[in-house]
């Protein structure tokens, strides 16, 4: 369990199901901190990234992480060029919806072709 990596990859969001902050990793999905506030969220999933760190140690616990698109449906590899506001616009809806550049551009692509 890499404790440092999971750290830099934690992402935070609002969630209006939770009416709260949500703060989590995509390399350890079973801890989650989720508070009122951007800070309480932080510092609940630090604590509770730290007590499963030391329950790690002890065997007891395994960080699960975040599955990947199923390799059963790959897709085909596709080379484009889009521009810089397109990309940076793709990245930051898969960050938010935590779903791969693949995902949205389908997302935002197929409603708009013609069957």
């Amino acid at each position: 369990m890499d404790i440092r990596a999971i750290k830099a990859a934690t992402t935070c969001h609002w969630s209006d199901e939770d009416q709260s902050f949500v703060v989590t990793s995509p390399l350890c999905t079973n801890v989650a901190g989720v508070e009122e506030t951007k800070e309480e969220a932080f510092a609940m999933f630090y604590s509770m990234l730290e007590d499963a760190y030391e329950l790690h140690l002890q065997g007891r616990f395994t960080p699960t992480k975040k599955r990947g698109r199923k390799v059963g449906n790959p897709g085909k590899v596709v080379s484009i060029r889009l521009n810089e506001q397109v990309i940076e616009f793709l990245h930051k809806e898969a960050k938010l919806h935590h779903q791969t550049l693949g995902s949205i551009f389908e997302k935002f692509v197929l409603p708009h072709m013609n069957p």
